[in-house]
């Protein structure tokens, strides 16, 4: 125990430490954090970035969901009224997390609009991704990221 104490307070250098630039405020910084992280917390610019990938499949998969009141693990395949249990959930909670990441904006938001192979149904970012290419179909695919004019919500 006492090593772990004269490690931890110890000023040395770590090599997980090298490449990390300490400031002394952290005001103008830029924070790089997970939707997960930033909830409660804003920013004047907020830049959406990831969320296109896919939930592991297959029997490596271990998935949650609800019945009523009870919370159930499910392990490889699983029954069809269970299987879409478990995809309506995690519909749901990504379009939270959707909703939290685009609320965190205090003045400007940036979202990605990516080309509709990369983003498939059951990741993060679906739900952006679709009404995006609702305002603006075409940006995608020509690897166009122009403004798009969104009426503000009120």
């Amino acid at each position: 125990m006492f090593e772990l104490r004269r490690w931890i307070s110890d000023d040395v250098v770590r090599p997980d430490d090298a490449d990390v630039q300490r400031i002394e405020s952290d005001g103008d910084a830029v924070v790089i954090q997970t939707i997960h992280r930033a909830k409660g917390l804003e920013a004047p610019v907020v830049f959406v970035y990831g969320g296109d990938g896919q939930p592991p499949s297959g029997r490596e998969a271990v998935r949650t969901y609800h019945k009523g009141e009870r919370r159930f693990l499910a392990v490889g395949p699983q029954e069809p009224a269970d299987a879409a249990a478990i995809k309506d959930e995690a519909r749901r909670e990504n379009e939270r997390l959707c909703y939290v990441a685009m609320t965190r904006a205090q003045l400007r938001l940036y979202l990605p609009l990516l080309p509709e192979d990369k983003t498939k149904e059951g990741c993060a970012i679906f739900a952006i991704q679709r009404h995006l290419r609702r305002l603006h179909p075409h940006g995608a695919e020509r690897g166009l990221m122009s403004e798009i004019e969104v009426p503000a919500f009120g």
